[in-house]
């Protein structure tokens, strides 16, 4: 018979409790982790938009043209992201605060006049 302790799954299995973490933005519950969740990479945040109480973010690459070489790039949507009003403002309290701790502080881009296009 198998006792107890060999039956539990380690803190590291798939699916398993990450202890002591908490979501980026405040979240009290333990996260779980999702071996199989898309990674996302953007070049670009296309499009913000505020509608019906939710705030909608749309991100795209920048492809290369197709040949000749000379075809000019083209941005490719590649996700949509559409969050509850005040989970967005959390979200970009955390982003703020998690920039300025690695040094890439944005209110330096305004001290200098560049301004998000």
């Amino acid at each position: 018979m198998a006792s107890d302790a060999s039956s539990k799954a380690p803190a590291t299995a798939p699916g398993a409790p990450v202890r002591g973490a908490r979501g980026a933005v405040g979240d009290r519950r333990r996260v779980l982790r999702n071996p199989l969740a898309t990674d996302i990479f953007a070049d670009a945040l296309t499009q913000l938009e505020h509608l019906n109480g939710t705030v909608r973010m749309e991100f795209a690459i920048l492809k290369p043209g197709e040949p000749p070489s000379t075809a000019p790039r083209q941005l490719v949507q590649v996700a949509r992201v559409m969050l509850p009003e005040v989970v967005a403002q959390r979200l970009c309290l955390a982003l703020y605060d998690y920039l300025k701790r690695e040094g890439l502080d944005p209110m330096t881009l305004v001290s200098k006049g560049t301004t998000p296009q």
